[in-house]
């Protein structure tokens, strides 16, 4: 597809490094097919391999010598031939290996609604004490390719455009097109990550890191980063469960929700996790920043779960910033961007204690647990349905280390019915020290499906050191909606991107 990055898939033993040559066939389409048909092969629209001749090689115009390939405008409607030559230990060299691509053929309107957006970032920041940072959740491939996705969850996006091999591709000239420092991904999927958006960003000067959740499910989190601006000293993935159990830090909440079960065990088998990195700041000496990302759990009956959830991420972050302090010296400076999919709008406790630095055990999320019903929001008129798609994941992802599985729906009701010794706790008082704001306020939304919409999304930075210098505007609503809802043929995601631009003190 033009404009959009061609990665392809190497698999390979005892190869040490490979080169690359992209050829364009001079002719189109109807002229290229003539060389599959001299080597035997019917059209297709797959890629497929050949063998061609050194003289054939010859007529073919070079177009490319790295593994990614872009393809532009003058691609449009020409198969592309690469060709990969393997090399060994000891400077041995293999036979040469071709594979021919599909068509190319046109990405979408060189106008879009990103492409418009764009033109609020048309270059990376210069200045060494600012920073650009994106959160996106990009919606994994195992949430969108099934035919529930398709005629339940996303019945008015176009097929094709739910497709993988579509949407990553928007997905990466979307984040390019940003001029992104710091780029925080939520429900990425292992093998998208692996063989196409980790090398597709690489080809343009971004390194990374990447942690997949806790569970059956191979998606996770992402932490992207401009390496002309940063280089990265330390990444660490923790899952929340684990760290609730096993870290000193939260024994105290470990023994408080012994005295309720359920919700105990519910917190436990949660595949959620929080991946940090430690990036150096190339242009300001002895300064770093802590990026923070998550994707919280989804259920809308699970407030309480997502707070007891930030509440033990605050802890792990309290825990890596006094040791990294320790390890590079108190003098240095060192700020926090907590980022991610929170999957709690404006109303909810784990947004407040985020922003506001404690919660009450009089906050009515701590009850939750005890309803029957979908908690109101004063934020929207719907909260998100617990769909089939969330099932298939609850039960990927709720086997625990220790064999305990998520309460069904006919445990809760159980509880509810009988909730003798739970009946007495009333929530907890809790506080954190950190001074956290929000960058792209609580006004639109970040996720919209035909089923709801709402500010999900979060990039909350640390106001004792950065301050906020400007927020990129969402797209309007018109264009949100011009194909309904999201995701579309120019929206890769049920949510929409946040962007904002940052600045040290």
């Amino acid at each position: 597809m033009s404009g959009h990055p061609i990665v392809p898939t190497v698999e390979a033993e005892f190869v040490v490094s490979c080169s690359w040559i992209w050829r364009q066939y001079c002719s189109p389409i109807a002229t290229a097919q003539s060389l599959l048909t001299a080597q035997g092969v019917e059209q297709q629209e797959e890629p497929l391999s050949l063998q061609p001749s050194q003289a054939e090689l010859t007529d073919l115009p070079v177009v490319g010598k790295s593994l990614v390939y872009w393809p532009n405008s003058t691609d449009c409607g020409h198969r592309l031939l690469l060709e990969c030559v393997p090399a060994g230990t000891n400077g041995r060299v293999g036979q040469p290996v071709f594979l021919v691509t599909g068509e190319v053929s046109p990405g979408p309107s060189s106008v879009t609604p990103i492409t418009t957006r764009h033109k609020f970032t048309p270059t990376h920041l210069s200045s060494p004490d600012r920073f650009r940072v994106v959160s996106y959740n990009i919606l994994a491939d195992y949430y969108a390719s099934s035919d529930f996705a398709r005629q339940v969850l996303y019945p008015y996006c176009y097929p094709a455009a739910l497709d993988i091999e579509y949407r990553q591709c928007l997905v990466v000239a979307e984040l390019l097109g940003y001029h992104a420092d710091v780029m925080c991904l939520q429900e990425v999927g292992e093998k998208s990550y692996t063989q196409f958006l980790q090398p597709a960003l690489q080809d343009r000067g971004y390194e990374g890191c990447f942690s997949r959740k806790d569970g059956q499910i191979a998606e996770g989190e992402a932490i992207i980063f401009n390496t002309s601006k940063f280089s990265l000293v330390s990444s660490t993935a923790v899952s929340l469960k684990k760290y609730l159990e096993d870290d000193p830090s939260c024994s105290d909440l470990y023994r408080a929700l012994h005295a309720v079960p359920s919700v105990l065990r519910s917190l436990l088998t949660k595949g959620t996790i929080v991946l940090s990195a430690f990036l150096r700041c190339l242009g300001q000496p002895n300064h770093f920043i802590c990026v923070v990302n998550t994707h919280l759990y989804f259920h809308p009956m699970a407030d309480h779960i997502r707070l007891l959830q930030v509440v033990i991420g605050l802890r792990f972050l309290r825990a890596s910033l006094r040791q990294f302090r320790e390890a590079v010296g108190q003098d240095a400076k060192v700020a926090v961007v907590f980022v991610g999919d929170f999957n709690s709008c404006p109303c909810i406790a784990a947004y407040s204690y985020m922003t506001s630095g404690e919660v009450s055990r009089s906050h009515p999320d701590w009850m939750v647990y005890r309803m029957t019903e979908i908690p109101k929001c004063n934020c929207s008129d719907k909260r998100p349905q617990l769909s089939m798609e969330d099932e298939e994941e609850e039960a990927a992802t709720s086997i625990s280390e220790t064999g305990s599985v998520w309460v069904t729906s006919e445990d809760l009701e159980q509880a509810k019915s009988s909730n003798v010794t739970e009946s007495e706790f009333s929530g907890l008082d809790l506080k954190h020290e950190f001074h956290f704001q929000n960058a792209c306020g609580t006004e639109q939304y970040t996720n919209y499906t035909a089923g709801y919409c709402g500010v999900l999304d979060y990039i909350f930075f640390d106001s004792d050191h950065l301050e906020l210098e400007r927020v990129v505007h969402q797209p309007s609503h018109e264009e949100v909606t011009e194909f309904v809802a999201l995701p579309s043929i120019y929206f890769p995601s049920d949510h929409l991107a946040i962007v904002a631009d940052l600045k040290w003190q």
